[in-house]
């Protein structure tokens, strides 16, 4: 509000405070959200629903206990807990990181109500933003609210490629996580048609390795 200082807070899973302090150096971190729980597949999708249910209430109340002193401006990094009416004003933006869901060809009920409640979040946000043109599209059938592209950061189209020394051919690698939505089967296909050594390399969904394992 007018004459009051601004404060940044990000609220985030316990443990995850070393990993922001690289970067949200100037912001306070609060680690208030429920820690990530295993466990067989049904029971970890039900222990999730209970904790979406639980943050969904701690992000409301830790918003409208910060709205007494200021104007509250929330960024929220997925739709899964809906927007907070902010009572003192300001804007709720949602940022869709996947507007096609993950291992779409295969979802199963929890990734199916997780989709929806963050198509349904589009409409209360204020603004949404999504990664590049073609999510901006997908997006913008969900809603009427303006959605935003923006660029990712680190885009690998921009890396200067150098030799290095003691390699004889080229050699292409794929890293992160393994899903298909990773556009994993297009490196394969342009690998084998380059005659190029492809090493892929992270942690994959079982059933996301069996499809793609089938693939190449």
């Amino acid at each position: 509000r007018s004459g009051v200082c601004g404060r940044s807070f990000v609220l985030t899973r316990p443990g995850a405070g070393p990993y922001l302090a690289g970067w949200a150096a100037e912001m306070e971190v609060a680690e208030v959200l429920s820690p990530r729980r295993g466990g067989p597949s049904l029971v970890r999708g039900i222990r999730q629903f209970v904790d979406i249910a639980r943050d969904r209430a701690v992000i409301r109340r830790f918003v409208r206990r910060m709205s007494e002193e200021y104007e509250v401006n929330a960024i929220y990094e997925t739709g899964r807990y809906g927007m907070v009416k902010n009572p003192a004003g300001g804007v709720n933006v949602l940022f869709v990181h996947n507007a096609v869901p993950h291992a779409v060809a295969h979802l199963n009920i929890r990734d199916r109500v997780l989709h929806r409640l963050q198509r349904a979040s589009t409409h209360s946000a204020d603004r949404v933003a999504v990664h590049g043109a073609a999510q901006r599209d997908v997006v913008a059938s969900w809603t009427d609210r303006e959605v935003l592209p923006v660029d990712l950061p680190g885009d690998t189209r921009n890396v200067q490629i150098q030799p290095v020394d003691g390699l004889e051919a080229p050699v292409a690698l794929c890293l992160g996580e393994v899903r298909p939505n990773k556009g994993i089967e297009t490196a394969i296909q342009a690998a084998d048609l380059a005659g190029v050594l492809l090493t892929v390399a992270g942690r994959p969904e079982p059933r996301d390795a069996r499809h793609l394992a089938a693939t190449a």
